[in-house]
């Protein structure tokens, strides 16, 4: 399946879809940042998919991708022991999104 583009308006809206990827954890392949492309991807599994849940790719600002994949990569770490997101992190994530991408 192809990845749909998501921008979140606010940094609460990133946090209520990272929040819903903790919870469906069993359903997420992987969720990445492709410092090439400039994106933050999830995929999901064949399931999902089938369920009608597109794969998501999120647009980052191009001089904070590392930033963006320090902050995956926490954000991933807490909800892999079974702690959900912190606010935090995903507001730290949130800043790293290029909002001026079209939607």
């Amino acid at each position: 399946m192809s990845f749909q583009l998501v921008i979140p308006d606010s940094a609460s809206q990133l946090h209520d879809i990272i929040l819903k990827i903790h919870q469906n954890r069993s359903h997420v392949k992987s969720v990445k940042v492709d410092t090439v492309e400039k994106l933050l991807r999830v995929d999901l599994d064949t399931a999902a998919n089938w369920s009608g849940h597109s794969d998501v790719q999120v647009p980052l600002i191009a001089s904070r991708v590392m930033e963006a994949k320090v902050f995956v990569t926490k954000i991933m770490a807490e909800s892999n022991a079974g702690t959900p997101p912190h606010t935090l992190h995903t507001t730290g994530l949130f800043d790293c999104i290029d909002r001026n991408k079209s939607r």
